[in-house]
C-alpha cells in the first residue's frame, strides 16, 4: 500500500552496462574514517537532534556519496546520497565477518591442541 509519502529508489546496476568489474578496494578501513555526528539543523526551532554525516567531512573520505554544493548553503547546499553508502557498508560487514570466522577457527584449533 503506497501513500503520497512513499518514494521508490532504483539505481541502474545491470552487469551488461559495466566493464572492468573487480572486488572493491574500499571497505572497513574507509568506513572507520567516517565520522557519525549528532546535530540539529540551524533552521529547526525545536532543535531536534539528528544523526548523520557532515557532507564536507564525508567528501574527504568517500566522495562517491557526496554532491558538492555552492557558495550559499541555503540555495545550493552540499548533499549526501545515503544509498551510495550501502556498498561500503556491505563490504565492511563482509570484512568483519571474515575476521570473526578466522578468529573462531583459531579458537577451535587452539582448543584441539589442549
Amino acid at each position: 500500500d503506497m501513500n503520497n509519502n512513499a518514494v521508490a529508489y532504483n539505481t541502474t546496476s545491470d552487469a551488461r552496462l559495466k566493464t572492468i568489474v573487480r572486488p572493491s578496494r574500499t571497505g572497513l578501513s574507509t568506513l572507520r574514517k567516517i565520522q557519525v555526528r549528532d546535530f540539529y539543523f540551524t533552521r529547526d526551532p525545536g532543535r531536534h537532534v539528528r544523526q548523520g554525516f557532515i557532507a564536507q567531512q564525508l567528501h574527504e573520505v568517500y566522495p562517491e556519496a557526496v554532491s558538492e554544493g555552492g557558495v550559499d548553503p541555503t540555495t545550493n547546499p552540499w548533499g549526501i546520497d545515503y544509498g551510495r553508502m550501502t556498498p561500503l557498508l556491505v563490504k565492511a560487514v563482509q570484512e568483519l565477518a571474515a575476521r570473526v570466522e578466522a578468529l573462531e577457527r583459531e579458537k577451535v584449533a587452539a582448543q584441539r591442541v589442549r
